[in-house]
C-alpha cells in the first residue's frame, strides 16, 4: 500500500514537472522568437540604409 502510494506520487510529480516545463519552454520561446524577429528586421533597415548610402555614392 505505502509502496503503491510513493509510486503514484512519484508518477504525478513527474506528470507535473513536465507539463510545467512545457508551459514554461512554450511561453520563453515566444519571448526569445519576438526578439528575434526584432534583430532581424532591425538588421535589415541597418543593411538597406548601407546599401542606399554606398549607392549614392
Amino acid at each position: 500500500m505505502v509502496i503503491t502510494m510513493a509510486i503514484a506520487c512519484v508518477t504525478t510529480s513527474v506528470a507535473v514537472s513536465i507539463a510545467t516545463t512545457k508551459i514554461l519552454a512554450a511561453y520563453y520561446f515566444k519571448i526569445v522568437d519576438s526578439y528575434v524577429d526584432e534583430m532581424c528586421k532591425e538588421t535589415r533597415r541597418f543593411v538597406n540604409e548601407a546599401c542606399e548610402e554606398i549607392n549614392r555614392r
